[in-house]
């Protein structure tokens, strides 16, 4: 060959290159790895907000909806000071609310069903 002085730099030369190689590659790895950790958490932080507005929308209209139900029907119509909202209902008046279709829709896409 060209001589020892040529074939440690080529040995050399090339566990260089190797490592280098390797390196760039992982690098790719890494940084689309954590290029995709970033968009997920992103995508999930926005889950996060439209799941705790539609939780809320719909505890609204469940709220709503008893409200309704109360000053339709004859429940008790003694105003309650204690109890958010004004509205109280007794075990009677709780079954009859459950029973309406309306409350049992919301209650099922609140998965509380």
């Amino acid at each position: 060959g060209y001589g020892g002085m040529f074939d440690t730099f080529f040995v050399t030369f090339m566990v260089i290159t190797v490592f280098g190689l390797f390196n760039i590659i992982t690098a790719i790895f890494v940084e689309s790895t954590i290029s995709g950790l970033k968009h997920n958490d992103t995508k999930r932080k926005y889950a996060k907000k439209y799941e705790a507005r539609f939780v809320q929308g719909k505890l609204h209209k469940l709220v709503d909806r008893v409200k309704e139900l109360c000053d339709a029907k004859s429940f008790d119509k003694t105003p309650r000071t204690d109890v958010p909202g004004g509205v109280a209902l007794n075990e009677e008046e709780f079954g009859r609310v459950m029973q309406d279709s309306m409350v049992q829709d919301l209650m099922e896409d609140l998965d509380i069903s």
